[in-house]
């Protein structure tokens, strides 16, 4: 019988291209002075893990305000839920955790408008030594288990998608991302309800610009305004909406200098992509994506099915991620409804081809899929206990829980003679499924309590 904790690698590497960002987590939601911006907690530690009592070192200081500045910074060392530590700066000292355990500790920013922001990362104190025939562990390269991702995305929020698109996605279950221009809400109020509805019904409503300008043609604070007033509109008009941090490119023009300065307004992701009907349909690694200039490829109404649902055949293929660029839906030369339209009927047609795939395709948002490849990268498997009836561990990373919850989708070798096999996470239970060579897939959120697999022998 085994106690402790032990630390196993679940995945070695996260992406170069997220390196630079990964810590920023935008958070909090619109302050109580109207119009202002509410801060961007970023919270790092050193070291992460390693056996109790251990002594770690909390910095809040990349933490920023994009309208002002951090005034305060109260802290949660312990990883209790109260912020106990009040007032101690960017970067308290430093805090010993003297008892094996997972902790859960996490900083709250105030900027000078009183807007706040958290952000929480998990520290491992670890304990004994590592049991030698515990179960493998593993994350799958996609939820579920699947071969390949799909996100669907529709740009400039036209009506069409609403009166058209939410039945259409909700007949299929497909959750998509949503770019939305601000100016085209701003101008119709009426229709600010449309963003709520959207929300409800789970799709991402992504930062598409406040007037859709070309970003490589402004200057920085242009640009910078263009970003945060679309944020702040979606922010200021959505319950439940804390941060919005997926970006598509107007006209899919970018640089390196847009791409560093979206990155360092907290977004974790972005969109570019061609238009062109002879380019290729090129497809997003899986393992190192490029997240801040995403692949796309556009359904422009003078292409054929065949090329359409190609681009589905193609991921499936290549075990990658490939996002669908789309705006109309509707008939050619209708009003009202989005750029290079194609018929809902072609829609419902490409759609049942990607459903023809079943679970080796998993198709969700953006910003969804994005989360789970940074999670996945820097996943790692704590070992709490292993008996002949009991198998106890947690998944962690580096990252904000508060804002990285997507759930990753664990793949547990079966000991011979292991049988009856039930699964949960805290409280609650968790759906089994087989996976290949005789082991079992369930999903796990990193952050949200001790994984408990329970069987008989």
């Amino acid at each position: 019988m085994f106690h402790g904790l032990m630390v196993v690698a679940a995945a070695a590497l996260l992406c170069s291209c997220a390196s630079s960002y990964a810590l920023w987590q935008a958070g909090g939601g619109p302050g109580p002075v109207e119009g202002n911006q509410a801060p961007q907690a970023a919270l790092s530690i050193t070291p992460s893990d390693g056996p109790a009592p251990l002594t770690v070192q909390h910095d809040a200081t990349a933490s920023t305000d994009p309208d002002g500045t951090i005034e305060r910074y109260d802290w949660d060392l312990d990883g209790d839920g109260t912020y106990e530590t009040a007032d101690a700066g960017g970067r308290p000292p430093a805090y010993v955790y003297d008892t094996v355990g997972v902790y859960n500790a996490g900083v709250r920013v105030t900027d000078d408008d009183g807007a706040t922001s958290t952000a929480t990362i998990e520290v491992v104190a670890t304990g004994g030594d590592p049991p030698v025939d515990a179960p493998a562990l593993s994350v799958e390269k996609w939820q579920g288990g699947s071969t390949a991702a799909l996100s669907l995305t529709f740009d400039d929020g036209t009506p069409e998608h609403w009166s058209r698109g939410l039945p259409m996605w909700q007949d299929y279950g497909f959750r998509v991302t949503l770019g939305i221009i601000a100016q085209t809400f701003e101008t119709t109020p009426a229709r600010l309800p449309d963003l709520q509805q959207a929300f409800n019904a789970g799709h991402e409503l992504a930062n598409h610009s406040s007037t859709h300008p070309d970003f490589t043609t402004l200057t920085p604070e242009q640009r910078r305004q263009e970003v945060l007033n679309c944020q702040q509109l979606l922010l200021d008009n959505v319950v439940g909406l804390n941060h919005v941090d997926t970006m598509i490119y107007p006209y899919e023009q970018f640089d390196e200098t847009v791409m560093t300065e979206v990155g360092l307004l907290g977004y974790i992701c972005a969109r570019s992509g061609s238009q062109g009907i002879t380019d290729y349909a090129e497809i997003n690694d899986a393992w190192n994506p490029p997240l801040l200039h995403l692949y796309s490829w556009a359904n422009l109404n003078t292409l054929d099915m065949w090329m359409w649902d190609s681009v589905v055949d193609g991921v499936i293929a290549d075990g990658g991620w490939q996002v669908e660029q789309c705006h109309g839906i509707g008939a050619i030369g209708e009003t009202g409804v989005g750029w290079s339209p194609r018929p809902e009927a072609e829609f419902r047609a490409h759609y049942n081809h990607i459903a023809s795939y079943g679970d080796a395709l998993w198709v969700a948002p953006m910003g969804e899929v994005a989360r789970y490849v940074l999670q996945r990268n820097l996943a790692d498997f704590l070992v709490l206990d292993y008996t002949d009836t009991r198998f106890e561990f947690i998944v962690t990373d580096t990252l904000n829980n508060e804002i990285y919850d997507v759930p990753l989708t664990v793949s547990m070798e079966v000991p011979v003679g292991m049988m009856n096999i039930t699964v949960r996470q805290g409280l609650t239970p968790l759906t089994v499924s087989e996976g290949e060579d005789m082991n079992i897939l369930f999903d796990v959120t990193p952050g949200n309590g001790t994984v408990v697999v329970e069987y008989g022998m």
